[in-house]
């Protein structure tokens, strides 16, 4: 039993490198969204119960470094796993990669090798046996002690939390929310003052570091974060960073500003990494966008921006939004010393709650 997992990511390198064991094996396959066909009998998608199954009767099951892989173990097997690397655009991360190096050390698995798969699978009997003999069944969790466990490691990682959870501008908490939990080099373009850079370089585990064009945010900003690392950047030109640098960006209520947005979105391409995640935010058009002073450019409408992103080679994943009635507080409160003006905190907080379309959230991945 050959499966790829219910994904949208193509694996055809597992597939391809499969057809030599088809001459040799029964072997039937799920093959996703891969381009390659099998020369055995094969199903894009399986239902759960039809997957166990399979795996239940299967002498030798292979996978992706999946969820499957660890119901499989729990069987009592070895699987052969292969990892979907982001580079051959197999997954939007390397975790499986990364999973499956930890595994090989002491875990029950066998590492698929593109080039041998079908000796591998020719030879698994007898490596499934010593594998069973040499390396013992972890013994299950107490549950009362695992929730314990769960309760002071809460604890230990409150500051891990969202920092933007009440913060009344709504794109700091999205844009926090998908990017907290991912590693490598993140690029805040159009920073500003550096509220959401600092909190990235704090509570994540990017190395985050800001570009911003206008002098007096870079000051301040430098004089706040002074550990921050920003660049200076000249909007008329390209960006002075070389080539696929970033593993991540955002934009945050920067592209309505752009002298030329379809420039500034080729540009971050240019920058990220393939399967790089870029959390974009702008101004919608709605009802009350005759309030809106501070984007005297346009709104966008949710088809336009995602045809624009997907036009510069990005694949757009989740859409979300905020507010409604927000600019009838937000004026008011900047009018307001700064002393006075968390008094409308409260009503902007509960309007990026209760509403969805004055401002529009969308995460894309840069495609390979």
């Amino acid at each position: 039993m050959v499966t790829v997992g219910m994904g949208r990511w193509p694996f055809d390198r597992l597939i391809r490198a499969l057809a030599p064991a088809c001459d040799r094996h029964n072997v039937f396959a799920q093959i996703g969204t891969s381009t390659v066909l099998p020369p055995c009998p094969w199903v894009r998608f399986i239902d759960p119960e039809d997957l166990w199954a399979r795996i239940d009767s299967a002498d030798v099951v292979v996978t992706h470094g999946g969820n499957t892989a660890r119901l499989v173990q729990r069987r009592n097997r070895i699987p052969i796993v292969a990892a979907r690397a982001a580079c051959h655009g197999e997954m939007g991360n390397d975790h499986q990669v990364e999973w499956l190096d930890q595994e090989r050390i002491k875990g029950r698995v066998v590492v698929a090798d593109f080039d041998r798969l079908a000796e591998q699978i020719d030879a698994h009997a007898e490596v499934e046996t010593r594998l069973l003999r040499e390396r013992s069944v972890t013994q299950p969790t107490d549950r009362e002690a695992l929730v314990r466990r769960l309760d002071q490691l809460a604890l230990l990682n409150r500051d891990l939390a969202n920092p933007f959870a009440d913060h009344p501008t709504r794109r700091y908490a999205f844009a926090f929310a998908q990017l907290a939990g991912r590693r490598g080099r993140h690029l805040d373009l159009g920073c500003e003052r550096g509220e959401f850079l600092a909190a990235l370089a704090e509570h994540s585990d990017l190395a985050a570091e800001g570009a911003e064009p206008l002098a007096a945010y870079r000051e301040e900003l430098q004089a706040r974060y002074p550990q921050l690392k920003v660049t200076p950047i000249d909007p008329r030109r390209p960006l002075p960073f070389g080539d696929k640098e970033f593993d991540s960006a955002s934009l945050l209520d920067v592209l309505e500003h752009s002298r030329e947005e379809r420039e500034t979105l080729r540009e971050v391409h240019r920058v990220l990494r393939p399967g790089a995640l870029l959390v974009v935010s702008v101004p919608a058009r709605h009802t009350f966008s005759w309030c809106d002073p501070d984007n005297a450019k346009f709104h966008f409408r949710p088809s336009d921006l995602l045809g624009l992103l997907q036009a510069e080679g990005f694949d757009p994943v989740l859409r979300e939004g905020a507010n409604l009635f927000w600019r009838f507080f937000q004026i008011p409160q900047r009018l307001l010393p700064r002393g006075w003006r968390w008094l409308l905190d409260a009503p902007l907080r509960l309007d990026g709650r209760w509403f969805r379309t004055a401002n529009l959230f969308i995460v894309a991945e840069r495609r390979g």
